[in-house]
């Protein structure tokens, strides 16, 4: 996981930005997300529910090897417009497949651009945002109404006939119905027996699909392909949790990454826990996750914006602000 940092500038609007342990070039692009509703910000400083990406210009690597530069209003006026206790996730990205994430820290005075009383702005970077949906087009539909006939119209019968006459049960019939009724209910049992014996002794051994799409040894070299497809099977959370930890101990540290990531911002409370206390200086660490608090933070509040009566959750971050 990479460490973001936006330091304090001379000029308003702008910031230097840091990127630590960034593994790819220094061409990138970046999406920010915001932990109070997990929007993330795209254009005109508004937010959207899917990932804006913002191209980053001018950056380039320094002495200790961090990737480093400034960063424009365009990104630091909408951060500054937010709330104090609002927490920023970085998704960073380049050309040749290279992607990781952090969480971002603000460091220092940083002013917004209205603080210098210019309002022109020179931005250094390019907002690469999705195609907008084509609007739905609605269709009206006609409703036909069918007309009921009068009673005036409705056509009458001439006569009624007689009904014929019913014959008397006699005792004989009604004693009959018994045998009846007991060959249904053996009928019924019979039924339920071969029900039972199907479920109990009829199971294949085949695994099934939703199994199988979430089983480790079948990934190979496709690890996003591999994601994608064992989460379109909607995989029980249990079953989930099982291949993070298998995951973890193959060493595959990317996987697990981005599946507690993807249903965490999905807004899966559990894995989202489990996801902040593999970052939590009180649990266990691994070679996967190493204690980072402001990342701890961040997830045990995206935590509290889909359960705020979490307990486990408000604890930590009681004991992790102190």
């Amino acid at each position: 996981m990479i460490r973001v940092e936006f330091k304090e500038h001379q000029q308003p609007g702008y910031a230097l930005v840091i990127f630590n342990n960034w593994k790819g070039n220094a061409e990138i692009e970046i999406a920010i997300q915001r932990n109070q509703d997990s929007w993330y910000l795209a254009e005109q400083e508004q937010w959207n529910s899917e990932p804006v990406w913002h191209q980053l210009n001018g950056l380039s690597f320094d002495a200790e090897n961090n990737l480093a530069g400034e960063i424009g209003p365009t990104i630091i006026d909408p951060l500054l417009q937010q709330v104090s206790n609002v927490r920023y996730m970085i998704l960073a990205r380049d050309a040749q497949g290279n992607s990781d994430r952090g969480v971002l820290r603000m460091v220092g005075n940083i002013l917004s651009s209205s603080a210098s009383g210019n309002s022109e702005r020179e931005d250094l970077v390019h907002i690469a945002s999705e195609p907008e949906p084509e609007q739905a087009v609605e269709i009206e539909s006609e409703i036909v109404t069918s007309t009921l006939l009068d009673d005036d119209t409705q056509p009458t019968a001439e006569f009624e006939p007689e009904p014929e006459p019913v014959p008397p049960m006699s005792q004989n019939k009604s004693k009959s119905k018994l045998p009846l009724i007991i060959a249904a209910i053996i009928a019924l049992l019979a039924l339920l027996a071969v029900a039972v014996w199907f479920l109990l002794f009829n199971k294949s051994d085949k695994p099934t699909t939703q199994t199988t799409a979430c089983e480790i040894s079948t990934m190979g070299n496709d690890e996003l392909g591999f994601i994608q497809k064992c989460l379109k099977n909607n995989p029980e959370k249990k079953q989930l949790l099982q291949l993070i930890e298998q995951a973890k101990e193959a060493k595959q540290c990317s996987l697990a990454q981005r599946i507690y990531a993807n249903k965490a911002q999905g807004g899966d409370v559990e894995i989202a826990l489990a996801y902040a206390k593999e970052y939590d200086p009180a649990h266990a660490q691994n070679h996967c996750f190493q204690a980072d608090k402001e990342t701890a933070i961040y997830w045990y509040e995206v935590v509290l914006t889909n359960d705020p009566n979490n307990q486990m959750a408000q604890q930590r971050l009681q004991e992790l602000k102190k």
